[in-house]
């Protein structure tokens, strides 16, 4: 649950910081680190946390910890296959 209100802090400071790639990249990384289980990917995926890593990336296209770190969060979020059809939708 601790993990679940820190990603929703993640995902907002992710919205009002959109045009910032050094707040990007380091929220990227956080939701990487931040799921690492099961119950938080299904968490992160059903919350938009894919939606918003994707959109930091297309933001930033030429900012390379950008690029990494989002791919970290998508590979760790998208681990599960219910995950995986929403980020193939």
């Amino acid at each position: 649950a601790e993990q679940a209100g820190t990603m929703d802090q993640v995902l907002t400071t992710m919205t009002i910081h959109v045009e910032h790639p050094g707040v990007q990249e380091r929220a990227c990384w956080l939701l990487s680190y931040l799921t690492a289980t099961k119950e938080t990917r299904q968490w992160a995926g059903s919350r938009g946390c894919l939606e918003q890593v994707v959109l930091a990336m297309q933001q930033h296209p030429n900012n390379a910890a950008v690029q990494e770190r989002g791919c970290g969060a998508i590979c760790n979020i998208c681990y599960t296959t219910e995950n995986q059809v929403r980020a193939a939708a």
